[in-house]
């Protein structure tokens, strides 16, 4: 897999190119941010970018905004490595798109985990593609189990967010199952602080879930950036998501995944639940049977 390394400073580029070309990548090398966005944007471009902050014509973290509202070419993994050290350095390197953050002198065992991360979520990430009524205008986020997209809704002129299976899982009965379920179960919801599911579908090999569009954050990049919320904001999102949970197991639906991760709060302070991807109706008792001895949800906030 080809790799950029944009960086101003010659040993850098030259220390990282030999490394990275020994590590079995192909390496194209730029010495500044502007050549570094032309390379970018050329057919059979690199998919992961090692790209310094600081660079003359165009920094690394205005490439990564530009990376990510690009949808016209296939997914780059981005990778800032910087000897910028501060948390608010690295929340913002972050904000800007960048999809991982390392700060020199970096252990070089540590770059190539880290590209080799890269390399299986190149992989696992789904090639551009337009869904018919919407028209894509930027990825919002993207991981192992889906890509989220931000996009327009032409027949309403009103923006949604787009989750795109990923092509591998594509092929798995399980997995598009499990897709479907998470489309029917949030259509069973209509609450306030719940995301609201508006369609599921197939086109091509694409299968996408159609949902409200949240702009704002999560609680967990709330809790990077600014650190722990104060007792009556704590007490105030933790009501509202208990009010979510409520109105599901009264539609007869349990969550089994509430982590800072799938809580966003909007501009005006509203909180919302996302992502049911892991919710079980509470009669589905083959599903339970099925499930038995089995643990279901994110390790850390698994309910005991």
């Amino acid at each position: 897999m080809k790799v950029l390394i944009a960086d101003d400073d010659p040993v850098w580029r030259a220390l990282l190119k030999q490394n990275v070309c020994k590590w079995g990548f192909e390496v194209i090398t730029a010495e500044d941010g502007q050549q570094a966005w032309n390379i970018l944007q050329e057919h059979g471009a690199p998919r992961v970018a090692i790209l310094d902050w600081q660079m003359p014509e165009l920094d690394g973290v205005e490439i990564c905004r530009r990376i990510r509202c690009g949808l016209n070419r296939p997914f780059v993994y981005t990778i800032i490595l910087t000897s910028r050290d501060t948390r608010e350095d690295m929340v913002a390197g972050f904000e800007s798109g960048a999809d991982d953050y390392l700060v020199k002198p970096v252990d070089m065992a540590i770059l190539r985990s880290r590209l080799s991360a890269a390399v299986r979520i190149v992989k696992a990430v789904p090639p551009p593609r337009q869904i018919p009524g919407y028209r894509l205008l930027g990825r919002l986020g993207a991981g192992a189990m889906a890509t989220v997209y931000k996009a327009q809704q032409l027949s309403l002129d009103r923006v949604v967010a787009v989750k795109i299976l990923p092509k591998k899982f594509s092929q798995n009965p399980e997995f598009v199952q499990r897709f479907y379920a998470e489309g029917r179960a949030a259509a069973r919801l209509n609450h306030p602080n719940i995301v609201a599911a508006l369609d599921v579908g197939l086109h091509g090999n694409a299968h996408y879930f159609i949902m409200e569009y949240v702009k704002g954050h999560t609680v967990h990049e709330h809790l990077v950036k600014e650190g722990p919320y104060a007792e009556g904001d704590a007490l105030a999102i933790a009501i509202q998501v208990a009010t979510a949970l409520n109105h599901a197991h009264q539609a007869g639906l349990i969550h089994r995944d509430v982590k800072p991760k799938n809580i966003l709060i909007t501009d005006s302070g509203v909180a919302k639940l996302a992502d049911m991807g892991l919710a079980r109706a509470v009669s589905d008792r083959e599903a339970a049977e099925a499930e038995a001895g089995k643990a279901f949800g994110t390790p850390y906030y698994i309910a005991p």
